[in-house]
């Protein structure tokens, strides 16, 4: 079991069709260095709920992630390199890896 692992649940609208989606992050921070987030987004179709989007990175210094329109970035390292991703054609691509 993890003793050092936060959630956070919340909503943004990717792909602007006025529907949020839903937004589950996990901050792990077991790591006595560094810890990971990873963000899950979830989109609902009909009644049920689908994963269109699992962004991760590990060792983070300050895990956190920026939302901006259809991007979602995320900052690793204090030098800036960051990771991000752009919700295109129903799905996430990576678009910046360091």
């Amino acid at each position: 079991m993890k003793d050092k692992t936060n959630f956070l649940v919340g909503q943004y609208d990717f792909d602007a069709d006025d529907i949020d989606e839903l937004i589950i992050a996990i901050q792990d921070n077991d790591d006595a260095w560094f810890g990971g987030l990873t963000i899950n987004v979830f989109k609902l179709n009909a009644d049920t709920w689908n994963r269109i989007g699992k962004l991760s990175q590990n060792f983070i210094v300050t895990p956190t992630a920026e939302f901006n329109m259809n991007k979602v970035t995320m900052i690793y390292h204090f030098r800036g390199f960051y990771k991000e991703w752009r919700f295109e054609g129903g799905r996430f691509k990576l678009t910046n890896d360091g």
